[in-house]
């Protein structure tokens, strides 16, 4: 039996009822603090014991995406996909399953898609990190450049930090722009590689002067 059967059928069969909880303790967080598969098995365990747990779902859906990335495994995307289902389920239009949904169609290229999901969590959070990060990708992934541009400039003041400053450097190098794209990346090495200061400022956006390029290419 496969994890996802095994998480997914001890909640249908538990027969548990009750209210539609979120959870702190199974945060996305949770998949950064160590063994992916651990992880797994941790999220596993609680949703046998809390299967109405909207957030534990989802983040059991973003668990087998990355375990599929990770491991070149894509039986685990339907695993993913019924994971997101039943958080959206239990609460509809919940944004890390839909965060989650837009990680899945990217992971599958189903680019449209993904963008669509990504649009449909800013919509209701301009901030989120993840939704902006999925509609750079999206839109790299199409070839639309030059809106892919005006997405990571916004991600870059909405949400700066290295999820973005990744994405915005390499949508400059796409466009050409090498300058920038050099600088903002050592931007994103220096902030991964100091914790410390992230704690206690605020990411310094990539467009900010002295380092964006004086020119953007067109």
């Amino acid at each position: 039996m496969t994890a996802g059967a095994i998480a997914i059928g001890a909640a249908k069969d538990s027969g548990a009822t009750g209210v539609a909880v979120g959870s702190s303790a199974v945060s996305p967080e949770l998949l950064a603090s160590g063994s992916l598969d651990a992880s797994i098995a941790s999220l596993q365990a609680h949703l046998r014991t809390q299967p109405k747990d909207f957030d534990g779902w989802a983040t059991l859906g973003l668990a087998y995406v990355e375990q599929a990335r990770t491991k070149g495994d894509p039986s685990r995307y339907p695993q993913a996909q019924a994971a997101f289902q039943r958080s959206l389920k239990i609460s509809p239009a919940n944004e890390n399953a839909l965060e989650g949904r837009a990680a899945l169609a990217a992971a599958r290229h189903e680019f449209k898609e993904a963008l669509t999901y990504a649009d449909q969590v800013l919509k209701e959070n301009p901030y989120s990190e993840r939704a902006l990060c999925s509609r750079i990708d999206a839109l790299v992934e199409l070839g639309r450049y030059a809106d892919a541009s005006k997405a990571a400039d916004l991600a870059d003041a909405r949400k700066p930090g290295v999820p973005v400053f990744t994405r915005y450097a390499y949508v400059h190098e796409l466009r050409g722009d090498v300058s920038t794209a050099r600088k903002v990346l050592e931007q994103a090495l220096a902030a991964a590689t100091s914790p410390a200061t992230s704690r206690t400022s605020p990411p310094r956006s990539a467009n900010s002067p002295g380092t964006r390029a004086t020119t953007r290419p067109p």
